[in-house]
């Protein structure tokens, strides 16, 4: 194991505030993070803060903080997204309890200007993602909110697709989101367990097929043309798509248990997808520690081809566009150690590993594999070049 080629480290402000999410540019050039604020309590429910002082911040290569975006809102930035380009920006969160309110914000990467702002949803936005052409950014939370292209910004008015729900006072929430290069298909997870498929065709929105799990689902990854997508659910399993046939048989191909030597995940908390949709990851919990495992996908189905242990619980993993190289983070309660990991498919040994003093939730590599960067509860945003 060799050591990590840690670059540089960022700390927003002094404040204790975590980094739920982190994005990268195709090539590195940008990373685009907000900061985050939750009070937890081990003994009773979470409480977060009334108000707090939190923002959009995009750095680029260097460590340099090319602009920043702070704001007094709720919890802050729950997720972050950036064109393969590093020309756009968005984030998208909590921003009020009263009256509650949601958030999405589209920048222009280069200047930081601020192009949207949209706060009219009543809940929090909890994942948001551009299209690989930059045509369209997909947010969701109780509702999928789809923004479009318009000259050198985006509508300031999406399209809104409501998410069905159990019952009228018991919302469903995104928790995973995909989007093709072209801006037309969208996949969504949910937390009651839903899958949804959704068409931008011809100026609309619209769920065009719709699956129910009956497993909480956290995470969903689509391949570059849209033609196939995986979803993890909380019952340890992967679930595998073809769009075509989930749009006459709305069920999918086949589902698989990260399971290894007869020890199954109790919980999926992160897939990815290679672009050409040959090779999938997948994140789970096994006590206090977790697992990873590296799946060929091909016309018959998917074949695991090795796992790999992780110190503590995984919350995410990240995969290059061609499948070699990959990412973990891990932690898990808040206050405890976490770490990232990178591997090469070839082996299920990482080619290292680095710590953090406590848990971490996001990692992302590059598409074409030149950096990756990572953020954690101890308030850094990390980033690690070159990669072999």
């Amino acid at each position: 194991m060799t050591e990590a080629p840690l670059s540089w480290s960022f700390k927003p402000n002094k404040a204790p505030y975590y980094i739920n999410t982190v994005a990268l540019s195709a090539g590195g050039e940008k990373v685009i993070t907000g900061t985050f604020f939750h009070q937890y309590s081990r003994r009773k429910a979470s409480k977060p803060a009334v108000s707090e002082k939190l923002g959009s911040y995009c750095l680029d290569a260097s460590g340099a903080l090319l602009w920043k975006d702070e704001f007094t809102n709720y919890e802050g930035v729950y997720w972050a997204a950036i064109t393969p380009a590093a020309d756009f920006a968005a984030t998208c969160g909590w921003y009020s309890n009263n009256p509650y309110q949601g958030f999405v914000f589209i920048y222009d990467a280069n200047t930081g200007q601020r192009l949207v702002s949209y706060t009219d949803t009543p809940h929090r936005v909890s994942v948001c993602a551009f299209s690989g052409s930059a045509n369209v950014l997909a947010a969701a939370g109780s509702s999928v909110m789809v923004f479009r292209q318009s000259g050198a910004s985006y509508e300031s008015e999406p399209l809104v697709v409501d998410l069905p729900a159990s019952s009228p006072s018991d919302p469903d929430s995104a928790q995973g989101l995909a989007i093709d290069v072209t801006g037309r298909w969208i996949a969504v997870g949910t937390y009651q367990g839903n899958i949804h498929l959704i068409d931008t065709a011809d100026g609309k929105a619209t769920i065009v097929a719709s699956y129910n799990s009956g497993e909480s689902v956290h995470a969903v990854s689509m391949d570059w043309g849209g033609s196939t997508f995986i979803a993890g659910a909380s019952g340890g399993h992967l679930y595998h798509f073809t769009t075509e046939d989930f749009l006459s048989t709305s069920q999918p191909d086949w589902r698989v248990l990260l399971s290894s030597g007869g020890i199954c995940a109790e919980s999926v908390y992160g897939v990815a997808l290679s672009e050409d949709g040959s090779t999938a990851t997948a994140v789970g919990n096994i006590g206090q520690g977790g697992q990873l495992g590296l799946l060929k996908i091909n016309s018959d189905g998917g074949q695991w081809q090795w796992f790999s242990a992780t110190a503590h619980n995984p919350n995410s993993t990240s995969m290059t566009g061609s499948g070699n190289f990959l990412t973990v983070a891990d932690g898990h309660p808040d206050g405890t150690p976490g770490e990232f990991y990178y591997y090469s498919a070839e082996s299920n040994t990482p080619l290292w590993t680095y710590p953090t003093s406590n848990m971490s939730w996001p990692m992302q590599i590059a598409s074409g594999g030149q950096a990756a960067v990572a953020g954690s509860d101890d308030g850094h945003v990390y980033y690690f070049a070159p990669l072999s």
